[in-house]
């Protein structure tokens, strides 16, 4: 490969030893030289002249030593990628004559990009959003990008309005580390790129005229790149990327560069401004007292735990999909075969993206296509499967700047959505049970006074007993008793509501089943007869047990509310007792609608319903699951579409609050 270096002025700056050999050049020397073999035509305003966004390639004429002429196949690059920075060009090429007399092609594998390193770029991009200690983030990025170039040495320069530092170094002693506190705005090749916002791509360091002779001789290089990096209009820092040998960096590193560039600075940025909002929420925290400190230690140290699951075990993180334009699969994480419920990556490589995840979608507005259309990343929320995901594609651009390849990461946020529907059906309950001890409260005193007006009647009739009984007060002394009973039973409707509503402690003591079961009689008593459904008690009258009453309350109150609102008109409910040597076992049966074998696995998952909104929460069975488990009992269904249900709950250990054992 021939190797030259010229500037604007036909100058020649540098060339390697092949071209020395072939077209009989020097190392370096005047425009005498570069007329001599390229012709009278100044070659640097030729090629600028066929050049195209400042890249160029083609053939030109070439002198040689022994007087022959022959096609110098090349290709030309502005070596700062900006060509008013330098004024230098890097021409590259050989000169080939094919048997048949047609030029030979230039081999472009050093210009093209390779899968090895996409894969790296991917890495890369994974990797550095998964911490977000500052100091780590900046080693981090300095030695990934260095790894990705194939630099010999990389450093990470903070630059500010005033001043210029650094922030990290990799393979660089101390030392070494100090010398670049010589450089500023006003000198050196940095102030070229933070000018003209542009990347710097030097191929030969010591023919360069800014060269710092100390920085040479103590790093001993050749090549280096510098590469600003810029979150949106914010500069955060400049790469600077070194190797001992001339010409070893080209448009492809910058391309590569320019690939993770955007993300290393968002990371660097978001790392830097959580490491400033850090001490100012510490500060916060003092002033806020110990509670908040607690609050605050405990979320660092879910942050850190965080941190540390995702950098150890990769399957923990998000599920990406790496698709290319026709949305085929390219590449997937071990999260992503566990969100496609596969154990290889050959099930999923090659497949539509589509297929996989599901088409949520029209191709219209689809977020893959937008991100391909657009080159900007998307983000969007798709339900699947009771799940909720937070979708966001990232593109790959190639070197035209065109998105080619989409990264695509999946988040489930169920958790977080259902989160906020679990605080509002807390607080409806909050609200449910203050309005019910307020009306409880209100009803009981118009019922104390109808109390005592029968107890004055019958006080009255009682004065009159000395005359002659008649019928007529015979039924007045009915009619006032009717009304004693109606009151009691009133009373006791609403002293069993206050004590359901109530949120009692743990109470284990000796009662009746049968006393339970008509306490939940009376309170689902209009609903199941509002449904025409019949309710069947089975079992001793005398059947006493060793539990917490408050607790089977709840579990039977459920229980039944979910068997008559499974029958849709008019049915019968089976409620079967019975007592064991070691505990008691409760049936609860309906002839209702049954249970799809779909949903046998998820009815005690909270807030999972087949409900209307305006019937239920999906916390009913899910309250009667964790009820059941901390009285150390168990619960099973027995169920089919269209058939009969039949829940059982059997307590093996007298139904005691296995958490009272623990505290004693």
């Amino acid at each position: 490969m021939l190797n030259l270096i010229f500037d604007n002025e036909n100058q020649l700056a540098w060339v390697n030893r092949d071209a020395q050999a072939e077209l009989g050049l020097p190392e370096n020397g005047g425009s005498s030289h570069i007329s001599r073999v390229f012709g009278d035509e100044p070659l640097y305003q030729r090629i600028e002249r066929d050049a195209f966004n400042y890249r160029w390639s083609g053939q030109l004429e070439v002198s040689l030593p022994d007087g022959s002429c022959k096609q110098f196949l090349g290709r030309a690059s502005w070596v700062t990628n900006e060509r008013w920075v330098f004024n230098q060009i890097l021409l590259e090429g050989e000169i080939a004559v094919t048997a048949g007399g047609s030029l030979a092609a230039i081999s472009g594998d050093s210009f093209a990009l390779r899968q090895d390193q996409l894969r790296k770029v991917y890495e890369i991009s994974s990797s550095i959003n998964s911490n977000l200690d500052f100091q780590s983030i900046c080693a981090d990025v300095t030695m990934k990008a260095a790894e990705l170039v194939g630099a010999d040495r990389s450093l990470l320069y903070n630059v500010t309005d005033k001043d210029i530092g650094v922030f990290s170094t990799w393979n660089m002693t101390e030392k070494q580390s100090r010398l670049f506190s010589m450089v500023d705005f006003q000198h050196g090749i940095i102030k070229n790129c933070l000018r003209h916002r542009s990347p710097v791509l030097v191929p030969a360091y010591s023919i360069h005229p800014d060269w710092i002779p100390e920085i040479y001789r103590a790093l001993n290089f050749e090549s280096f790149i510098l590469y600003p990096l810029y979150a949106g209009q914010r500069l955060v820092g400049v790469l600077a990327l070194f190797h001992k040998k001339v010409l070893q960096f080209g448009d492809r590193h910058l391309m590569l560069l320019q690939m993770i560039s955007n993300q290393m600075a968002i990371a660097v940025l978001n790392a830097r401004t959580y490491s400033d909002m850090r001490h100012i929420t510490m500060n916060l925290e003092r002033e806020l007292g110990f509670k908040s400190s607690q609050l605050r230690i405990s979320e660092l140290a879910l942050i850190r735990k965080s941190n540390e699951l995702a950098a150890v075990f990769d399957a923990i993180t998000d599920a990406l999909f790496v698709v290319d334009g026709n949305f085929t699969i390219l590449e997937v994480n071990q999260a992503g075969l566990a969100f496609a419920s596969v154990e290889h990556l050959s099930q999923l490589i090659g497949r539509p993206y589509c297929e996989v995840v599901g088409r949520r979608y029209d191709c219209g507005i689809c977020y893959l296509r937008q991100t391909l259309d657009s080159s900007f990343p998307q983000a969007v929320e798709i339900e699947m499967d009771d799940r909720v995901f937070t979708v966001t594609t990232y593109p790959v651009l190639d070197e035209e700047g065109r998105a080619n390849q989409v990264v695509c990461s999946l988040r489930d946020v169920t958790i977080v959505r259902k989160k906020g529907a679990e605080l509002i059906q807390s607080q409806k309950m909050q609200a449910v049970g203050t309005l019910a001890a307020g009306v409880a409260h209100e009803i009981r005193n118009p019922l104390g006074a109808i109390s005592n007006y029968v107890y004055i009647l019958e006080e009255q009739l009682l004065l009159k007993a000395i005359t002659a009984e008649t019928e007529e007060k015979a039924e007045i002394r009915a009619a006032l008793g009717s009304i004693r009973r109606l009151v009691e039973r009133s009373e006791t409707v609403i002293r069993n509501l206050l004590d359901f509503s109530r949120d009692k402690a743990s109470n284990i003591s000796s009662f009746f089943l049968r006393d339970v079961i008509e306490q939940i009689l009376l309170l689902v008593g209009k609903t199941a007869q509002k449904k025409k459904v019949q309710i069947h008690v089975q079992g001793p009258e005398q059947a006493p047990v060793v539990s917490d009453s408050g607790a089977m309350q709840h579990i039977l109150f459920n229980l039944v509310l979910n068997a008559i609102d499974a029958i849709e008109d008019g049915g019968n409910v089976e409620i079967k007792y019975a007592l064991s040597e070691t505990g008691f076992v409760i049936i609860v049966e309906d002839d209702g609608n049954g249970i799809c074998r779909e949903h046998m696995d998820k009815i005690f998952n909270p807030f999972f319903t087949t409900k209307a909104p305006d019937r239920g929460t999906g916390l009913g069975l899910y309250l009667v699951y964790n009820e059941v488990k901390r009285l150390g009992g168990t619960i099973a269904v027995e169920s089919a579409t269209g058939g009969p249900t039949r829940f059982t709950v059997r307590f093996e250990n007298g139904g005691k609050d296995e958490r009272s054992d623990d505290t004693r």
